[in-house]
């Protein structure tokens, strides 16, 4: 929020020890020349490309802290259409684009509809649509400036994709060798070394 301002007061032994904290432009202040930023009337978003752990993206609902629902998806959906020209052959799926983006979207919805049990997760097909409108053609641009960032985005998606694949097919392999340890049966290899003993 622009012009938030935060006072903390902390006991060290026994001094206080106060702290402010201000924001004087919000997302904005926060935004680096390699990060992706857009701000109009409907949405405010930062993202930050290839961070160490990728958390994916905090949302938030007029400024109420909401990180699931059709805002979020709209990014996603944005995203994934703004990337998917620099793909070669096959676009990675979002799940491990989401490793590689650390961000925040922040959405203005007059008389939101929130949704679930805990009604934490905001709804409507209407607003998704005019979320994802409004970010696409942004990331588009972004993009067109810095391909580069798009297409090693893909390719480092990719290499996450590959490594999943590797590891689940390990674990598969490995679940089979201990179904048949269980009834009994050797593995290959073990079996066929016993045979050649003299």
């Amino acid at each position: 929020c622009p012009g938030l301002k935060i006072n903390v007061i902390a006991m060290s032994g026994k001094k206080k020890v106060k702290r402010t904290y201000f924001s004087k432009k919000g997302l904005e202040g926060m935004a680096r020349a390699k990060d992706f930023y857009v701000k109009n009337k409907k949405v405010e978003c930062l993202c930050n490309f290839y961070p160490e752990n990728g958390n994916g993206i905090e949302g938030y609902v007029n400024t109420i802290p909401i990180n699931d629902g059709v805002h979020i998806n709209a990014f996603w959906s944005a995203l994934r259409s703004a990337l998917t020209p620099y793909a070669k052959k096959k676009m990675p799926s979002i799940k491990s684009v989401k490793e590689l983006i650390d961000g925040v979207i922040h959405v203005r919805v007059k008389d939101p509809l929130f949704e679930g049990q805990t009604k934490d997760k905001l709804g409507g097909v209407k607003v998704e649509k005019e979320i994802t409108a409004a970010l696409k053609d942004d990331f588009v641009k972004f993009f067109k400036k810095k391909s580069k960032v798009a297409r090693s985005l893909i390719k480092r998606a990719k290499s996450i994709e590959a490594l999943d694949k590797d590891r689940k097919a390990k674990i598969k392999a490995l679940q089979g060798i201990e179904k048949d340890a269980r009834k009994g049966r050797l593995p290959l290899a073990l079996a066929v070394s016993q045979t050649k003993k003299p």
